[in-house]
Protein backbone atom coordinates (compact mmCIF):
# COMPACT_ATOMS: atom_id res chain seq x y z
CA UNK A 1 0.00 0.00 0.00
CA UNK A 2 2.76 2.69 0.91
CA UNK A 3 5.41 1.11 -1.58
CA UNK A 4 9.16 0.61 -0.37
CA UNK A 5 9.76 3.69 0.77
CA UNK A 6 9.52 5.33 4.16
CA UNK A 7 9.94 9.08 2.66
CA UNK A 8 6.19 7.80 1.73
CA UNK A 9 3.98 10.65 2.55
CA UNK A 10 2.02 8.21 4.62
CA UNK A 11 4.53 6.13 6.52
CA UNK A 12 4.84 8.92 9.34
CA UNK A 13 1.06 8.79 10.27
CA UNK A 14 0.99 5.05 9.68
CA UNK A 15 3.63 4.82 12.46
CA UNK A 16 2.40 7.63 14.50
CA UNK A 17 -1.46 8.11 13.70
CA UNK A 18 -2.49 4.73 13.56
CA UNK A 19 0.16 2.60 15.46
CA UNK A 20 0.32 5.21 18.06
CA UNK A 21 4.15 4.77 17.82
CA UNK A 22 6.44 7.57 19.31
CA UNK A 23 7.77 9.18 16.48
CA UNK A 24 12.10 9.71 16.00
CA UNK A 25 11.20 12.68 14.01
CA UNK A 26 10.46 16.03 15.08
CA UNK A 27 8.22 17.33 12.63
CA UNK A 28 4.62 16.53 12.39
CA UNK A 29 3.43 14.03 9.76
CA UNK A 30 1.28 16.07 7.17
CA UNK A 31 -2.24 14.87 5.93
CA UNK A 32 -2.81 13.35 2.69
CA UNK A 33 -5.60 11.54 0.70
CA UNK A 34 -3.86 8.37 1.95
CA UNK A 35 -3.83 9.66 5.95
CA UNK A 36 -7.10 10.26 5.35
CA UNK A 37 -8.36 7.08 3.72
CA UNK A 38 -5.54 5.38 6.85
CA UNK A 39 -8.29 7.09 9.60
CA UNK A 40 -11.75 6.14 7.74
CA UNK A 41 -9.98 1.95 7.87
CA UNK A 42 -9.14 2.39 11.05
CA UNK A 43 -12.49 3.37 12.11
CA UNK A 44 -14.24 1.17 10.18
CA UNK A 45 -12.61 -1.95 11.47
CA UNK A 46 -12.73 -0.49 15.36
CA UNK A 47 -16.81 0.12 15.17
CA UNK A 48 -16.70 -3.41 13.81
CA UNK A 49 -14.40 -4.54 16.66
CA UNK A 50 -16.64 -2.73 19.19
CA UNK A 51 -19.94 -4.66 18.43
CA UNK A 52 -18.64 -8.31 19.22
CA UNK A 53 -18.29 -10.23 21.52
CA UNK A 54 -15.18 -11.70 23.62
CA UNK A 55 -15.29 -14.94 22.12
CA UNK A 56 -15.35 -13.62 18.37
CA UNK A 57 -13.00 -11.15 19.52
CA UNK A 58 -10.44 -13.88 20.29
CA UNK A 59 -10.91 -15.68 17.33
CA UNK A 60 -10.10 -12.95 15.22
CA UNK A 61 -7.40 -11.98 17.30
CA UNK A 62 -6.02 -16.12 16.67
CA UNK A 63 -6.54 -15.55 13.00
CA UNK A 64 -4.73 -11.94 12.72
CA UNK A 65 -1.63 -13.55 14.66
CA UNK A 66 -1.96 -17.04 13.80
CA UNK A 67 -2.89 -17.31 10.18
CA UNK A 68 -2.28 -14.10 7.99
CA UNK A 69 0.53 -14.90 5.12
CA UNK A 70 2.68 -12.54 3.69
CA UNK A 71 4.88 -12.52 0.68
CA UNK A 72 8.09 -11.56 1.32
CA UNK A 73 10.23 -10.26 -2.02
CA UNK A 74 13.94 -9.82 -2.16
CA UNK A 75 14.68 -7.77 -5.38
CA UNK A 76 18.16 -8.13 -6.61
CA UNK A 77 19.74 -5.25 -7.78
CA UNK A 78 19.34 -6.05 -11.80
CA UNK A 79 15.87 -5.62 -11.21
CA UNK A 80 14.35 -2.51 -10.83
CA UNK A 81 12.29 -1.87 -7.57
CA UNK A 82 10.08 0.94 -9.21
CA UNK A 83 9.04 -1.45 -11.95
CA UNK A 84 8.50 -4.03 -9.59
CA UNK A 85 6.32 -2.25 -7.47
CA UNK A 86 4.34 -0.92 -10.37
CA UNK A 87 3.57 -4.79 -11.59
CA UNK A 88 2.53 -5.55 -7.97
CA UNK A 89 0.31 -3.03 -7.25
CA UNK A 90 -1.75 -3.70 -10.58
CA UNK A 91 -2.50 -7.58 -9.19
CA UNK A 92 -4.56 -5.70 -6.50
CA UNK A 93 -6.07 -2.66 -6.20
CA UNK A 94 -4.80 -0.67 -9.23
CA UNK A 95 -2.38 2.40 -9.12
CA UNK A 96 -4.04 5.65 -9.88
CA UNK A 97 -2.76 7.39 -12.80
CA UNK A 98 -0.78 9.80 -10.91
CA UNK A 99 0.98 6.83 -8.83
CA UNK A 100 1.84 5.13 -11.93
CA UNK A 101 3.10 8.36 -13.26
CA UNK A 102 5.34 9.00 -9.87
CA UNK A 103 6.98 5.82 -10.51
CA UNK A 104 7.95 5.94 -13.80
CA UNK A 105 9.87 9.34 -13.20
CA UNK A 106 11.75 7.82 -10.37
CA UNK A 107 12.80 4.83 -12.85
CA UNK A 108 13.07 7.48 -15.43
CA UNK A 109 15.62 9.38 -12.81
CA UNK A 110 17.79 5.93 -12.66
CA UNK A 111 18.33 6.00 -16.21
CA UNK A 112 20.20 8.98 -16.86
CA UNK A 113 23.61 9.23 -17.76
CA UNK A 114 24.35 11.51 -14.75
CA UNK A 115 26.48 10.88 -11.47
CA UNK A 116 24.56 9.40 -8.43
CA UNK A 117 24.31 12.49 -6.11
CA UNK A 118 22.30 13.87 -9.13
CA UNK A 119 20.14 10.94 -9.88
CA UNK A 120 19.64 10.87 -6.13
CA UNK A 121 18.32 14.27 -5.95
CA UNK A 122 16.09 14.36 -9.13
CA UNK A 123 14.45 11.47 -7.11
CA UNK A 124 14.49 12.98 -4.24
CA UNK A 125 12.52 16.39 -5.88
CA UNK A 126 9.81 13.39 -7.57
CA UNK A 127 8.72 12.80 -3.56
CA UNK A 128 8.44 15.87 -2.36
CA UNK A 129 6.29 17.20 -5.44
CA UNK A 130 4.21 14.36 -5.12
CA UNK A 131 4.28 14.45 -1.46
CA UNK A 132 2.93 18.28 -1.59
CA UNK A 133 0.07 16.80 -4.38
CA UNK A 134 -1.17 14.14 -2.43
CA UNK A 135 -1.25 16.44 0.57
CA UNK A 136 -3.08 19.05 -0.92
CA UNK A 137 -5.56 16.67 -2.68
CA UNK A 138 -6.46 14.70 0.93
CA UNK A 139 -6.16 18.32 3.10
CA UNK A 140 -10.25 18.95 3.07
CA UNK A 141 -11.19 15.63 5.01
CA UNK A 142 -14.97 16.49 3.99
CA UNK A 143 -13.97 17.12 0.19
CA UNK A 144 -10.65 14.70 -0.78
CA UNK A 145 -9.72 15.30 -4.38
CA UNK A 146 -9.85 12.90 -6.70
CA UNK A 147 -5.99 11.84 -7.89
CA UNK A 148 -7.05 11.42 -11.59
CA UNK A 149 -8.78 14.35 -12.08
CA UNK A 150 -6.56 16.27 -10.47
CA UNK A 151 -3.77 14.54 -13.53
CA UNK A 152 -5.97 14.99 -16.29
CA UNK A 153 -6.91 19.01 -15.42
CA UNK A 154 -2.79 18.94 -15.33
CA UNK A 155 -1.91 17.12 -18.56
CA UNK A 156 -4.13 19.88 -20.30
CA UNK A 157 -2.56 23.09 -18.48
CA UNK A 158 0.87 21.58 -19.00
CA UNK A 159 1.18 19.38 -22.51
CA UNK A 160 -2.19 21.23 -23.93
CA UNK A 161 0.19 24.53 -25.44
CA UNK A 162 2.47 21.12 -27.08
CA UNK A 163 -1.16 19.41 -28.43
CA UNK A 164 -1.84 22.86 -30.15
CA UNK A 165 1.27 23.39 -31.61
CA UNK A 166 1.17 19.96 -33.21
CA UNK A 167 -2.08 20.74 -34.87
CA UNK A 168 -1.04 24.16 -35.73
CA UNK A 169 -4.40 24.90 -33.96
CA UNK A 170 -6.51 23.14 -36.92
CA UNK A 171 -8.94 20.82 -35.38
CA UNK A 172 -7.88 21.83 -31.90
CA UNK A 173 -11.40 21.09 -30.36
CA UNK A 174 -11.54 17.69 -31.89
CA UNK A 175 -8.06 16.87 -30.72
CA UNK A 176 -9.05 18.24 -26.93
CA UNK A 177 -12.00 16.18 -27.13
CA UNK A 178 -10.05 12.73 -27.64
CA UNK A 179 -7.71 13.07 -25.35
CA UNK A 180 -10.92 13.99 -22.74
CA UNK A 181 -12.55 10.65 -23.41
CA UNK A 182 -11.45 8.00 -21.65
CA UNK A 183 -7.80 7.25 -20.09
CA UNK A 184 -5.97 8.83 -23.27
CA UNK A 185 -4.02 11.17 -21.42
CA UNK A 186 -2.71 8.88 -19.05
CA UNK A 187 -1.66 6.79 -22.72
CA UNK A 188 0.02 9.86 -23.30
CA UNK A 189 2.39 10.86 -20.28
CA UNK A 190 2.97 6.98 -19.96
CA UNK A 191 3.58 5.82 -23.68
CA UNK A 192 4.78 8.90 -25.51
CA UNK A 193 6.43 11.63 -23.07
CA UNK A 194 7.80 9.79 -19.69
CA UNK A 195 9.26 6.38 -21.07
CA UNK A 196 12.90 5.28 -21.98
CA UNK A 197 12.84 5.39 -25.50
CA UNK A 198 12.89 9.11 -25.00
CA UNK A 199 15.56 9.12 -23.24
CA UNK A 200 17.54 6.79 -26.38
CA UNK A 201 16.35 8.53 -29.48
CA UNK A 202 18.46 11.15 -29.19
CA UNK A 203 17.88 11.97 -32.67
CA UNK A 204 14.46 13.67 -32.00
CA UNK A 205 13.95 17.32 -31.97
CA UNK A 206 15.54 18.36 -28.38
CA UNK A 207 11.79 18.98 -27.26
CA UNK A 208 11.44 15.91 -27.53
CA UNK A 209 14.32 14.37 -25.31
CA UNK A 210 13.70 14.16 -21.67
CA UNK A 211 16.37 15.61 -19.85
CA UNK A 212 17.13 15.91 -15.94
CA UNK A 213 15.94 19.52 -16.06
CA UNK A 214 12.38 18.85 -18.14
CA UNK A 215 11.64 16.70 -15.25
CA UNK A 216 12.93 18.82 -12.51
CA UNK A 217 10.14 21.69 -14.61
CA UNK A 218 7.47 19.05 -15.03
CA UNK A 219 7.27 18.03 -10.98
CA UNK A 220 7.78 21.64 -9.86
CA UNK A 221 4.72 22.71 -12.59
CA UNK A 222 2.82 20.14 -11.47
CA UNK A 223 3.41 20.83 -7.40
CA UNK A 224 2.56 24.52 -8.01
CA UNK A 225 -0.77 23.45 -10.44
CA UNK A 226 -1.99 21.13 -7.27
CA UNK A 227 -2.14 23.89 -5.14
CA UNK A 228 -3.92 26.34 -6.93
CA UNK A 229 -6.16 23.62 -7.88
CA UNK A 230 -6.67 22.88 -4.18
CA UNK A 231 -7.93 26.82 -3.90
CA UNK A 232 -10.26 26.24 -6.52
CA UNK A 233 -11.96 24.05 -4.58
CA UNK A 234 -11.56 25.56 -1.07
CA UNK A 235 -11.58 29.41 -1.72
CA UNK A 236 -12.12 30.31 1.34
CA UNK A 237 -7.62 29.40 2.28
CA UNK A 238 -7.22 31.02 -0.73
CA UNK A 239 -5.73 34.52 -1.30
CA UNK A 240 -9.19 35.76 -3.64
CA UNK A 241 -10.69 38.80 -4.08
CA UNK A 242 -14.28 38.38 -2.12
CA UNK A 243 -15.62 38.07 -5.58
CA UNK A 244 -13.99 35.52 -6.43
CA UNK A 245 -14.63 33.48 -3.40
CA UNK A 246 -18.16 34.22 -3.94
CA UNK A 247 -18.30 32.83 -7.35
CA UNK A 248 -15.60 29.97 -6.60
CA UNK A 249 -17.98 28.62 -4.09
CA UNK A 250 -20.93 28.77 -6.88
CA UNK A 251 -18.69 27.27 -9.31
CA UNK A 252 -18.14 24.48 -6.64
CA UNK A 253 -21.81 23.86 -6.07
CA UNK A 254 -22.63 23.72 -9.48
CA UNK A 255 -19.69 21.18 -9.95
CA UNK A 256 -16.90 22.82 -12.03
CA UNK A 257 -14.85 19.63 -12.78
CA UNK A 258 -15.29 20.40 -16.78
CA UNK A 259 -13.91 23.64 -16.27
CA UNK A 260 -10.99 22.84 -14.06
CA UNK A 261 -8.37 23.47 -17.00
CA UNK A 262 -9.64 26.81 -18.02
CA UNK A 263 -9.53 28.04 -14.12
CA UNK A 264 -6.35 26.73 -13.20
CA UNK A 265 -4.75 28.45 -16.54
CA UNK A 266 -6.56 31.27 -15.49
CA UNK A 267 -4.63 31.60 -11.78
CA UNK A 268 -1.51 30.23 -13.24
CA UNK A 269 -1.32 33.51 -16.06
CA UNK A 270 -2.30 35.86 -12.45
CA UNK A 271 -4.35 37.99 -14.73
CA UNK A 272 -5.64 40.86 -12.78
CA UNK A 273 -8.35 40.16 -10.09
CA UNK A 274 -11.35 42.16 -11.80
CA UNK A 275 -10.45 39.94 -15.02
CA UNK A 276 -10.60 36.75 -12.94
CA UNK A 277 -14.04 37.83 -11.21
CA UNK A 278 -15.84 38.75 -14.43
CA UNK A 279 -14.59 35.48 -16.37
CA UNK A 280 -15.84 33.30 -12.84
CA UNK A 281 -19.32 35.05 -12.73
CA UNK A 282 -19.60 34.14 -16.33
CA UNK A 283 -19.03 30.28 -16.25
CA UNK A 284 -21.24 30.86 -13.27
CA UNK A 285 -23.51 31.52 -16.05
CA UNK A 286 -22.80 29.37 -18.50
CA UNK A 287 -23.01 26.68 -15.97
CA UNK A 288 -26.38 27.52 -14.82
CA UNK A 289 -27.91 27.60 -18.05
CA UNK A 290 -26.25 24.23 -18.94
CA UNK A 291 -28.49 22.81 -16.01
CA UNK A 292 -31.49 23.87 -17.67
CA UNK A 293 -30.28 22.46 -21.19
CA UNK A 294 -27.69 20.32 -22.29
CA UNK A 295 -28.41 22.25 -25.98
CA UNK A 296 -26.99 25.55 -24.15
CA UNK A 297 -23.27 24.40 -24.06
CA UNK A 298 -22.71 22.15 -27.79
CA UNK A 299 -19.26 20.66 -27.81
CA UNK A 300 -18.62 21.97 -31.17
CA UNK A 301 -19.15 25.40 -30.54
CA UNK A 302 -18.00 26.10 -26.79
CA UNK A 303 -14.76 23.48 -25.09
CA UNK A 304 -13.57 25.25 -22.07
CA UNK A 305 -10.64 22.58 -22.22
CA UNK A 306 -9.45 23.89 -25.50
CA UNK A 307 -9.98 27.86 -24.34
CA UNK A 308 -7.89 26.36 -21.06
CA UNK A 309 -5.15 25.31 -23.40
CA UNK A 310 -5.66 28.24 -25.51
CA UNK A 311 -4.97 30.64 -22.33
CA UNK A 312 -2.27 28.31 -21.30
CA UNK A 313 -0.52 28.34 -24.53
CA UNK A 314 -0.72 32.44 -24.50
CA UNK A 315 -2.59 32.03 -27.90
CA UNK A 316 -5.39 33.84 -26.31
CA UNK A 317 -5.69 36.43 -23.99
CA UNK A 318 -7.49 37.47 -20.76
CA UNK A 319 -9.59 39.57 -22.43
CA UNK A 320 -9.84 37.59 -25.45
CA UNK A 321 -11.38 34.61 -23.61
CA UNK A 322 -13.93 36.89 -21.88
CA UNK A 323 -14.95 38.22 -24.95
CA UNK A 324 -15.23 34.87 -26.52
CA UNK A 325 -17.59 33.78 -23.31
CA UNK A 326 -19.49 36.88 -23.68
CA UNK A 327 -20.23 36.49 -27.33
CA UNK A 328 -21.31 32.90 -26.66
CA UNK A 329 -23.88 33.66 -23.78
CA UNK A 330 -25.47 35.94 -26.07
CA UNK A 331 -25.50 34.20 -29.29
CA UNK A 332 -26.99 30.83 -27.06
CA UNK A 333 -29.36 32.49 -25.45
CA UNK A 334 -30.95 33.99 -28.63
CA UNK A 335 -31.16 30.31 -29.72
CA UNK A 336 -32.60 28.86 -26.39
CA UNK A 337 -36.00 29.72 -24.92
CA UNK A 338 -36.43 28.98 -21.90
CA UNK A 339 -39.85 29.79 -21.56
CA UNK A 340 -40.85 27.23 -23.89
CA UNK A 341 -37.85 24.49 -21.70
CA UNK A 342 -39.71 24.98 -18.86
CA UNK A 343 -43.49 24.53 -20.12
CA UNK A 344 -41.85 21.30 -21.24
CA UNK A 345 -40.83 20.29 -17.61
CA UNK A 346 -44.07 21.62 -16.62
CA UNK A 347 -46.11 19.19 -18.75
CA UNK A 348 -43.69 16.11 -18.06
CA UNK A 349 -41.89 16.00 -14.45
CA UNK A 350 -42.19 18.98 -13.10
CA UNK A 351 -39.06 21.43 -11.63
CA UNK A 352 -38.52 18.84 -9.25
CA UNK A 353 -36.78 16.73 -11.87
CA UNK A 354 -34.31 19.54 -12.64
CA UNK A 355 -30.54 18.86 -11.56
CA UNK A 356 -30.10 22.19 -10.65
CA UNK A 357 -33.23 22.62 -8.23
CA UNK A 358 -31.02 22.88 -5.25
CA UNK A 359 -28.15 25.29 -6.53
CA UNK A 360 -31.18 27.55 -7.57
CA UNK A 361 -33.23 27.23 -3.94
CA UNK A 362 -29.85 27.94 -2.13
CA UNK A 363 -29.13 30.91 -4.24
CA UNK A 364 -32.62 32.10 -3.75
CA UNK A 365 -31.89 31.27 0.02
CA UNK A 366 -28.76 33.82 -0.22
CA UNK A 367 -30.94 36.77 -1.80
CA UNK A 368 -33.16 36.21 0.94
CA UNK A 369 -30.16 36.16 3.46
CA UNK A 370 -29.12 39.29 1.97
CA UNK A 371 -32.17 41.49 3.06
CA UNK A 372 -32.25 39.85 6.56
CA UNK A 373 -31.24 41.97 9.64
CA UNK A 374 -29.28 39.23 11.24
CA UNK A 375 -26.80 38.33 8.31
CA UNK A 376 -26.85 34.58 9.59
CA UNK A 377 -26.48 31.92 7.43
CA UNK A 378 -28.80 29.14 8.08
CA UNK A 379 -28.84 26.62 5.42
CA UNK A 380 -25.71 24.79 4.72
CA UNK A 381 -24.88 23.80 1.07
CA UNK A 382 -23.40 20.92 2.17
CA UNK A 383 -25.89 19.73 4.20
CA UNK A 384 -28.65 20.90 1.99
CA UNK A 385 -27.01 18.79 -1.19
CA UNK A 386 -27.35 15.55 0.24
CA UNK A 387 -29.95 12.95 0.18
CA UNK A 388 -30.15 9.93 2.38
CA UNK A 389 -32.50 8.20 0.86
CA UNK A 390 -31.98 4.91 2.93
CA UNK A 391 -33.18 6.98 6.55
CA UNK A 392 -36.00 8.33 3.83
CA UNK A 393 -34.73 12.30 4.60
CA UNK A 394 -35.53 14.76 1.70
CA UNK A 395 -33.67 18.30 1.92
CA UNK A 396 -36.57 20.26 -0.39
CA UNK A 397 -39.96 19.42 0.41
CA UNK A 398 -43.11 19.76 -1.21
CA UNK A 399 -45.55 22.45 0.70
CA UNK A 400 -48.84 20.78 -0.95
CA UNK A 401 -47.69 16.83 -0.29
CA UNK A 402 -46.89 14.34 -3.14
CA UNK A 403 -48.84 12.44 -0.93
CA UNK A 404 -52.36 14.07 -0.07
CA UNK A 405 -53.91 11.97 2.79
CA UNK A 406 -55.76 14.90 4.71
CA UNK A 407 -59.15 16.94 4.10
CA UNK A 408 -57.33 20.18 4.22
CA UNK A 409 -55.17 19.60 0.81
CA UNK A 410 -58.04 17.55 -0.99
CA UNK A 411 -60.73 21.17 -0.29
CA UNK A 412 -58.09 23.32 -1.28
CA UNK A 413 -56.98 21.30 -4.72
CA UNK A 414 -60.39 19.52 -5.20
CA UNK A 415 -61.93 21.96 -8.18
CA UNK A 416 -58.60 20.75 -10.15
CA UNK A 417 -58.36 17.48 -11.73
CA UNK A 418 -55.53 14.91 -11.31
CA UNK A 419 -53.63 15.54 -13.89
CA UNK A 420 -53.43 19.44 -12.94
CA UNK A 421 -52.89 18.79 -8.88
CA UNK A 422 -49.89 16.94 -9.96
CA UNK A 423 -48.20 19.70 -11.62
CA UNK A 424 -49.13 22.03 -8.97
CA UNK A 425 -47.04 19.53 -6.89
CA UNK A 426 -44.28 19.63 -8.81
CA UNK A 427 -44.13 23.34 -9.46
CA UNK A 428 -40.82 25.44 -8.89
CA UNK A 429 -43.88 28.17 -5.94
CA UNK A 430 -44.54 24.69 -4.46
CA UNK A 431 -40.86 23.57 -3.48
CA UNK A 432 -39.04 24.50 -0.15
CA UNK A 433 -35.66 24.13 0.62
CA UNK A 434 -35.59 22.36 4.56
CA UNK A 435 -32.70 23.59 6.26
CA UNK A 436 -32.62 20.62 8.70
CA UNK A 437 -33.89 17.52 7.01
CA UNK A 438 -36.92 15.82 8.32
CA UNK A 439 -38.37 12.39 7.76
CA UNK A 440 -40.69 12.07 4.42
CA UNK A 441 -43.80 11.46 6.23
CA UNK A 442 -44.17 14.58 8.34
CA UNK A 443 -44.20 16.23 4.63
CA UNK A 444 -48.27 15.05 3.99
CA UNK A 445 -49.57 17.25 7.00
CA UNK A 446 -51.68 20.41 6.63
CA UNK A 447 -49.77 23.65 6.01
CA UNK A 448 -51.19 24.88 9.35
CA UNK A 449 -49.00 22.02 11.35
CA UNK A 450 -46.13 22.67 8.35
CA UNK A 451 -45.67 26.14 9.43
CA UNK A 452 -45.49 25.17 13.10
CA UNK A 453 -45.62 26.80 16.29
CA UNK A 454 -44.20 27.03 20.34
CA UNK A 455 -45.06 23.16 20.35
CA UNK A 456 -43.74 22.38 17.23
CA UNK A 457 -40.55 23.91 16.31
CA UNK A 458 -39.44 22.08 13.32
CA UNK A 459 -42.08 23.94 11.12
CA UNK A 460 -41.04 26.28 8.31
CA UNK A 461 -41.36 29.45 10.75
CA UNK A 462 -38.23 27.86 12.68
CA UNK A 463 -36.30 26.94 9.49
CA UNK A 464 -33.72 28.58 6.92
CA UNK A 465 -35.06 32.26 4.90
CA UNK A 466 -37.31 30.64 2.50
CA UNK A 467 -39.23 28.53 4.89
CA UNK A 468 -39.68 31.54 7.04
CA UNK A 469 -41.28 33.24 3.99
CA UNK A 470 -43.60 30.54 3.20
CA UNK A 471 -44.96 30.21 6.56
CA UNK A 472 -45.82 34.19 6.42
CA UNK A 473 -49.04 32.83 3.89
CA UNK A 474 -52.07 32.30 5.82
CA UNK A 475 -53.03 29.20 3.50
CA UNK A 476 -51.70 27.10 0.40
CA UNK A 477 -53.50 26.57 -1.92
CA UNK A 478 -52.83 27.01 -6.12
CA UNK A 479 -53.03 30.66 -6.25
CA UNK A 480 -49.85 30.89 -3.42
CA UNK A 481 -48.12 28.18 -5.36
CA UNK A 482 -48.57 30.36 -8.80
CA UNK A 483 -47.70 33.85 -7.02
CA UNK A 484 -44.44 32.08 -5.27
CA UNK A 485 -43.17 30.46 -8.88
CA UNK A 486 -43.58 33.96 -10.62
CA UNK A 487 -41.92 35.37 -7.61
CA UNK A 488 -38.57 32.53 -8.42
CA UNK A 489 -38.71 33.49 -12.31
CA UNK A 490 -38.44 37.29 -11.25
CA UNK A 491 -35.67 35.88 -9.47
CA UNK A 492 -33.65 34.15 -11.37
CA UNK A 493 -34.21 36.58 -14.55
CA UNK A 494 -31.97 39.18 -12.14
CA UNK A 495 -29.62 36.37 -10.85
CA UNK A 496 -28.41 35.33 -14.12
CA UNK A 497 -29.17 37.95 -16.25
CA UNK A 498 -31.50 36.73 -19.21
CA UNK A 499 -35.58 37.63 -20.15
CA UNK A 500 -38.55 35.47 -19.18
CA UNK A 501 -41.04 37.55 -20.74
CA UNK A 502 -44.11 38.76 -19.21
CA UNK A 503 -46.11 37.96 -16.51
CA UNK A 504 -48.31 35.64 -18.52
CA UNK A 505 -44.89 34.33 -20.25
CA UNK A 506 -43.70 32.57 -16.58
CA UNK A 507 -47.16 31.76 -15.75
CA UNK A 508 -46.59 29.84 -19.47
CA UNK A 509 -43.27 28.91 -18.34
CA UNK A 510 -44.84 27.14 -14.91
CA UNK A 511 -47.62 25.72 -16.83
CA UNK A 512 -50.46 26.87 -14.26
CA UNK A 513 -52.27 28.69 -17.22
CA UNK A 514 -55.25 26.73 -15.54
CA UNK A 515 -54.60 28.14 -12.23
CA UNK A 516 -54.54 31.96 -13.87
CA UNK A 517 -57.96 31.46 -15.53
CA UNK A 518 -59.97 29.72 -12.65
CA UNK A 519 -58.76 32.77 -10.29
CA UNK A 520 -59.37 35.36 -12.60
CA UNK A 521 -63.21 33.34 -13.09
CA UNK A 522 -63.67 33.80 -9.33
Amino acid sequence: MFGYEKDNPSYEFLKTGIFLERSDKHSTSEQTIYTHNLSLAKRFFAECLSNLDHAKLEKIYARVTQQLLFNIYTISDDIDVCVAFETMNNRGKPLSHLELLKNRLIFLSTKFKVNQQEKTKLRSVVNECWKAAYHFLGKNEQRPLNDDDFLATHFFVHFGPKLLHDNDGEKMGRTIWAYQRGDHYKDYLLESVFNSRSLAETQKPESSVLSVDSLYEYAQNLKSSVQVYYSLYNPSEGSFSDDEKVSLERLRRLGMEGFTVLLVALYLKEGHVTARAQILKLLERIMFFCSITRQFMAPDELNPVAIGVELSSGRSSIDEITNKLKTYIDQALQKNRFTSVFAEWAKRYGYYGWKGIRYFMFEYEQELLGKSKTKRAKLDWDEFAEENYEEDYKTVEHIYPQKVVDECWKNSFARYSVKERNILKNSIGNLVPLSKSKNSALSNKCFSEKKGDAGNTVGYAYGCYSEIEVSQATDWTPKEILARGIRLLEFMERRWQFPLGSTQDKVKALGLQFVDNRENQS
